[in-house]
Order: C-alpha cells, then sequence, then structure tokens
C-alpha cells in the first residue's frame, strides 16, 4: 500500500521498510544508476530512486521508490511469471497512483540479466495525451518502482490537448473530399508504419486485422511496415531491443510465412505473448529462427522498410500512406473517437482504388480500437489519436 512521507511518495504492494533517505543522494540517482547498483550487491533494499515529477492525481513533490533487490530464488523466471507480476503491477498502479479515467497498460516485460527484476514499460494516458513509461518490479511485483512524469511537461501536454484537437479538426477533409484527394490505381497498397510495441502502433494494426477478420480479400491491398534502424549488423528500434526483436520476427513472418502474418499479429495483439502465438498462429518457428539471425534475409527486409520509412519521412507510428502518399483515418470520422476504427481504416483503402470492390460498400464497426495490448478490439481508452515518435 503507499503511505506519504514528507511530502514523498513510496510506492510498495505491502508495509515498507522504515528507512530514511537524503533528497541530495537520491536526486543523484536515475533508473539506470539504480540498475547497476542492484548488480554489484545482493540486495537494493536500501537504494532510493529520486524522480523528479509525479504520476497525475498523487501528491505534488518528487516521488523515492525503493529499487528491488533479488536473489537466487527470483532469477530465471519464465514468460508467465512475468506476465502474472507485470499484470498485477498494473493493476496497483492503475488501482492506487492514477486518477480516475486515466488508463495505464502493459507494453513489454522483461527479467533484467536474470536478476529476478522486471523492466515493466507501460503507456500511461491521460487526457488523451499518453507517454511511454518504463518501471521496475520485482518478481511478484511486491516492490513496484514506476517511472514519474515531469510534472510542466505533462501539463504542457494537456493544455495543448484542446488546441492540437482542434486545429487537426480545422485541417481535415470532410469524407467525401479526403476520398477525392486520394493518390488512386486499380491495385491500391495501404502502407501502415508502426513499431510493434508502440501502443498506437498496436492500435493500428488491430483496425487492420479488423478489416482483415471481415474482409480477408483486404489483405492484399495493405502492408504492415516497421520504423526502425540497423547499427552496427542490429536492429534498433525505439522502446528498445524487445521491440526491435519483435519487429524483426514479424518482418520475417510478413516476408516468408504471409499466410501466417495477421493470425499471429492478431493472437500477439492480445497480450504480448510471442512464443504462445507462434505456436497458435503455425508459425515455422525453425524459419523464423532462420530468417531472424540470417542478415541477407531478416535483416534485409526490415532495410527496405526503414529505406522507405527514411524516403518518405516517417517518424511516428502509426503512419499511413496510401499508395506512396499520405492518408489520414481521421478523414473519416463520423465521431469524435472513429477515426481509429475499421471502418476508416476501410474507407482509406476503398479510397485508394479507380475501381472499388464490393466490399467497400459494406460497413465494418466505428467503435474506436484499443490501444496497446488488450483482449478485445475495442476498450474504453481515450486516446485517440496519439502516436509513438
Amino acid at each position: 500500500m503507499a503511505r506519504k512521507n514528507r511530502g514523498k511518495q513510496f510506492v510498495k504492494n505491502e508495509e515498507l521498510p522504515a528507512e530514511k533517505h537524503s533528497d541530495e543522494s537520491a536526486t543523484s540517482k536515475s533508473s539506470e544508476s539504480v540498475a547497476k547498483t542492484k548488480e554489484k550487491s545482493s540486495g537494493c533494499g536500501t537504494t532510493a530512486l529520486f524522480i523528479v515529477g509525479l504520476i497525475v492525481g498523487l501528491a505534488l513533490g518528487g516521488l523515492i521508490f525503493y529499487a528491488m533487490g533479488s536473489n537466487a530464488s527470483n532469477t530465471g523466471t519464465n514468460d508467465a511469471q512475468m506476465n502474472a507480476s507485470g499484470q498485477k503491477a498494473i493493476s496497483f498502479i492503475s488501482k492506487n497512483l492514477i486518477r480516475t479515467g486515466d488508463t495505464a497498460t502493459m507494453i513489454n516485460i522483461s527479467e533484467l540479466n536474470k536478476t529476478g527484476v522486471y523492466k515493466l514499460t507501460l503507456n500511461y494516458t491521460s487526457g488523451g495525451q499518453s507517454q511511454v513509461i518504463d518501471s521496475y518490479i520485482s518478481n511478484g511485483a511486491e516492490l513496484i518502482c514506476p517511472s514519474g512524469i515531469v510534472v510542466s511537461d505533462f501539463e504542457k501536454l494537456l493544455n495543448q490537448s484542446s488546441t492540437t484537437t482542434n486545429t487537426t479538426t480545422q485541417q481535415q477533409a470532410n469524407p467525401e473530399q479526403a476520398c477525392a484527394q486520394e493518390a488512386k490505381s486499380d491495385k491500391p497498397v495501404l502502407e501502415a508504419f508502426v513499431v510493434a510495441r508502440c501502443p498506437f502502433g498496436l492500435q493500428m494494426q488491430r483496425m487492420l486485422a479488423e478489416v482483415v477478420a471481415k474482409v480477408p480479400d483486404a489483405a492484399k491491398y495493405m502492408t504492415v511496415r516497421y520504423i526502425g534502424s540497423i547499427e552496427s549488423g542490429k536492429i534498433v528500434s525505439m522502446h528498445g531491443d524487445a521491440e526491435a526483436q519483435e519487429n524483426l520476427a514479424q518482418i520475417c513472418i510478413r516476408e516468408e510465412q504471409p499466410a501466417k502474418y495477421w493470425s499471429y499479429v492478431g493472437c500477439q495483439m492480445k497480450d504480448g505473448n510471442t512464443t504462445g502465438c507462434l505456436v497458435t498462429a503455425g508459425v515455422d518457428q525453425a524459419m523464423l529462427t532462420k530468417c531472424m539471425n540470417d542478415s541477407t534475409k531478416g535483416l534485409a527486409y526490415a532495410q527496405k522498410d526503414f529505406d522507405l520509412a527514411n524516403k518518405y519521412q516517417v517518424s511516428g507510428s502509426p503512419t499511413l500512406l496510401m499508395n506512396g502518399k499520405s492518408a489520414s483515418e481521421f478523414n473519416f470520422a463520423v465521431n469524435s473517437t472513429s477515426g481509429r476504427s475499421a471502418e476508416a481504416i476501410k474507407q482509406v483503402i476503398c479510397c485508394g482504388f479507380n475501381t472499388q470492390p464490393a466490399f467497400c460498400s459494406g460497413s465494418m464497426t466505428t467503435a474506436q480500437a484499443a490501444v496497446g495490448l488488450a483482449a478485445a478490439y475495442s476498450s474504453s481508452s481515450t486516446g485517440t489519436s496519439g502516436s509513438c515518435g
């Protein structure tokens, strides 16, 4: 449970040890230095992390969080244990550390060098604005060290949200104008640029997957591409190595096992269970491993995506191109949230045809797709136009 101590906030999933820390020593630490300190000792129960900022809804001032110690019994945990700990931490944060209406969703979780300490990447949404935050938890989420948000930066985002929404609305064409202005082709291609652990990239993939589920033939008119780079022979992505490897896996499946792509992505976006979803989707894992380890295959495929992203100056996830020209799903919104919906995406695709096929006359859901990892297509998430990048 949380408790106050002279304006600072301790976060632990049980009673906290009574320790004293000076602001001067605490402010000199960062999440990186905490991790390094942990590696040098058998535990970090006495190391505090002071973060300038707050999660909206907490008391003003800095946050002090205890870094987690680990022992041999905590190391070598499996994916199921990590995911369970991550969901427990998200539940605790959602119930105790953020205000009503805000959301926290898990993007990724990984163990730090078999220490029993997990790095939890979550998406925090407040007032229609979102930030990706790295947090640290112990096995079982007995200790939780969520990162803070710099107050001035987040307040600035919140103050800008209404202005941004108004500006976006003013710049949007109506559906008829937008459709007429889209680049046309007999065989159009919608390219959606994402990164695999961006909450809004997942939202875009969810919309596309819904279209494919309702109209399988639509799959040949869309391609999911990925944003990143290759440095020193290794794929790199904006949210770290776990995301980069997931990008590479999805690229390899798209290129070498395309019939499995949407089955895999549709499963993986629910809870991030890569291993289980490879089995569920029937992916040939030997072929996938070979692709990811062969620079003439996986990295070569990825480089083509990155070259296209650079050519079109794509930097945010998601970004849409129809027949090589910028396109916006929000031009086809019928209400304040339906821009990020399967129906809006279907309209973007259909407006790229010289002659629209039969499936374009059908209707799809106008409900906003869920942001981040989610079991269902839609959720109560408030973010409508977010992106990573």
